[in-house]
């Protein structure tokens, strides 16, 4: 079978394209049962392959390859209806995005321009995140997988074909199992990068491309009684993973072999003659088939734009929604796709011209938006009344970092990220009136020192008080920066100068996601997406244990955490203000775990649950005009205050060892 006779039009290829855009458009959607259909886009993977080198071995077959005609293909094919539609989503992005994701929309415009979407968003988002769905140009990143395939791609097969066949043979099937194999190790280790990044992409690539070759070369795959019966197979494949994979599969890895070979079983062996074939060319399937690119493009940013004027969109609306994205997809393909791939209409120099004036329009509107922070000057006059009210609320107490606003009263109770000269001479000058307490941790110490600090002072108690703590540091994985091993140091020389030490970690590192994945705003969607991280507990209280038995020492559970978005006021307002449900119960569960891990070691570690002690509800995130958290996981100042005064009173500062060690002495400052 020659590369000739598989350029003719295929309307089983257009039916296995409907399928693919129907999965992905489905599962977007939310629709039931197509909990899998994320696989659709390796389908449209394999056919890319299987065609476009078709194409190119055609071309060079007839001497007629050039590497300007492929490109000028492939920017008739993808840049037209492509500029159309994000156009068409600035003004919504504009009316509907906070400035927050009014910037991240800028950005992915340029990253759209430069086909470098996958890569954008491998860096800031994971494409099963809760509100992924949010994203309008989220499904740019296959689009950007394919065209940085094709730019080596071409000029491989042009160099090794037809002189060294079995040089090009032997090339695509190394690099096949190599992009597998890396796939699989990627996945359960890296899943963002192992989903958005071409090296694991590009084994479904070039099994289209290998499979084309084998046509190429006279290889007939579609005889035989036995070609509908692996036709079956395929199909069966590629349904299976559509209906049976979800979120919780590890993906792409070694599961991805089961749509992309069952799309290749589709294309080598489904003919106009076989059942499948006909049904996969049967009128409905290959006219969505012949729209599934532009329906693609539009599909995501309709999406995307609903969810974001409601939080819950009902069936009826959903079904709407499917209904417009296929009506304008056919308008696209009449009028945009159709019109642009005619010679004829649109020469090589025109749709170069229109290629290049469309990019450099997109990256100047993105670096705009960029520039300006997604025009967040400009937000509030956009907002109405309620989420007006929102945004000023956040914006009066989300003020500043925290790192700049840690308690410190001049004299013996002060706070540093590090064990620093600074810190050693101020400790020292206050050891000489007492011992410390020392509060070690991450950043969610930083909240924790400020409550003691507020408590303290509230109570008339002046202790030797010291916070050691910063962002992203825990012990089982301390970093380099984290302040763990100097404190070690510190300890040994002045061990007698430290009464206690109240250690305090975040709780959402100790519980994971159903992918496994740590400090995941997925954990917290429901009460059962969650996992408790035994073991990373295990590990936590081992090394307290440890610890202790250096220096007195108290595990200080993890606070509940807000886990809600300051950053979309319109939203917030909309949801109503009230903490996370679901991050409340999943802070409780990891509380009580920690809590017998302490009391089963050996000897017991003492545990003071700061959860049961705050009793926080729901309904505190706003508590007399108080938003008591300034982000998804940290207290705000006034919160800071608010929750110290609960803490005194409550008793929690005999509990923590904060009576016995303050001395009038304390308030004169070092000397």
């Amino acid at each position: 079978m020659s590369a000739t006779t598989h350029l003719t039009y295929r309307g089983e290829i257009d039916g296995l394209r409907a399928i693919a855009v129907l999965s992905v458009i489905l599962f977007h959607a939310g629709i039931p049962g197509f909990s899998g259909g994320y696989v659709g886009v390796d389908v449209f993977f394999v056919i890319s392959g299987y065609l476009i080198t078709l194409t190119i071995l055609d071309a060079i077959a007839k001497g007629r390859f050039s590497i300007v005609d492929f490109y000028e293909r492939r920017a008739r094919r993808i840049l037209p209806a492509l500029f159309l539609v994000v156009s068409v989503t600035m003004p919504f992005a504009v009316w509907l995005l906070p400035p927050v994701d009014l910037h991240a929309y800028a950005k992915s415009l340029i990253a759209v321009a430069t086909f470098s979407s996958n890569v954008l968003f491998y860096r800031s988002s994971g494409y099963f995140a809760p509100d992924v769905e949010l994203l309008p140009l989220l499904h740019t990143w296959s689009l950007a997988v394919e065209e940085q395939f094709y730019v080596l791609f071409p000029l491989v097969m042009a160099a090794l074909w037809p002189r060294r066949a079995r040089a090009a043979v032997v090339s695509l099937v190394v690099a096949s199992v190599a992009s597998l194999g890396f796939s699989a190790w990627a996945s359960g280790r890296f899943p963002e990068l192992a989903f958005y990044l071409l090296p694991t992409r590009t084994c479904e690539l070039l099994s289209g491309a290998l499979l084309a070759v084998m046509h190429a070369l006279g290889v007939r795959t579609d005889q035989g009684r036995g070609a509908t019966a692996r036709a079956v197979v395929g199909l069966g494949l590629v349904c299976a993973a559509i209906f049976f994979f979800d979120d919780d599969t590890v993906f792409p890895g070694v599961a991805v072999v089961v749509p992309t070979f069952g799309a290749w079983l589709l294309i080598a062996n489904a003919g106009a003659t076989d059942v499948v074939g006909r049904v996969l060319a049967s009128p409905p399937l290959r006219g969505i088939g012949l729209v599934s690119y532009s329906a693609y493009l539009w599909h995501q940013p309709i999406l995307a734009f609903a969810h974001r004027a409601e939080d819950t969109v009902p069936l009826a609306l959903t079904v709407g929604l499917i209904a417009l994205t296929f009506g304008l997809a056919w308008l696209s393909w009449k009028f945009v796709e159709t019109p642009f791939r005619d010679r004829a209409r649109f020469s090589r120099r025109q749709i170069f011209a229109l290629s290049l004036i469309g990019s450099v329009a997109l990256v100047a509107i993105g670096l705009v938006g960029h520039a300006s922070e997604g025009f967040a000057a400009s937000y509030a006059a956009r907002l109405d009344e309620d989420s007006a009210r929102v945004h000023a609320l956040v914006a009066e107490n989300t003020e500043g970092v925290l790192y700049d606003q840690m308690q410190d009263d001049g004299a013996c109770r002060f706070w540093s990220r590090t064990v620093t000269e600074e810190f050693k001479a101020r400790f020292a000058a206050c050891a000489e009136k007492g011992r410390a307490v020392v509060v070690l941790g991450d950043s969610h110490a930083m909240n924790v020192f400020n409550l003691l600090a507020h408590a303290t002072t509230a109570a008339g108690h002046t202790p030797f008080l010291v916070g050691l703590s910063q962002g992203g540091c825990r012990p089982i994985d301390a970093k380099p920066k984290c302040h763990y091993a100097p404190f070690s140091a510190f300890l040994d020389a002045h061990r007698a100068h430290i009464d206690r030490v109240l250690f305090h970690q975040s709780g959402s590192y100790l519980v994971t996601d159903r992918h496994g994945r740590f400090d995941s705003d997925a954990a917290f969607v429901a009460d059962d997406a969650f996992t408790v991280a035994t073991e990373t507990i295990s590990r936590t209280v081992a090394w307290a244990g440890e610890l202790q038995a250096r220096v007195p020492l108290t595990f200080v559970g993890p606070f509940p955490e807000s886990r809600r978005a300051f950053d979309d006021p319109v939203r917030l307002a909309r949801r109503g203000l009230t903490l996370n449900a679901s991050a409340l119960a999943a802070n409780a569960a990891v509380d009580d775990a920690l809590a017998a891990r302490a009391r089963a070691a050996d000897p017991p570690i003492p545990y003071v649950s700061i959860h049961a002690l705050l009793a926080i509800e729901p309904s505190e995130l706003v508590v007399d005009g108080c938003l008591t958290y300034r982000d998804r996981d940290h207290m705000s100042l006034c919160g800071e205050r608010l929750f110290a005064q609960r803490l005194l009173a409550r008793g929690a500062l005999p509990l923590l060892g904060l009576t016995h060690v303050d001395s009038d002495a304390f308030d004169a400052g070092p000397p």
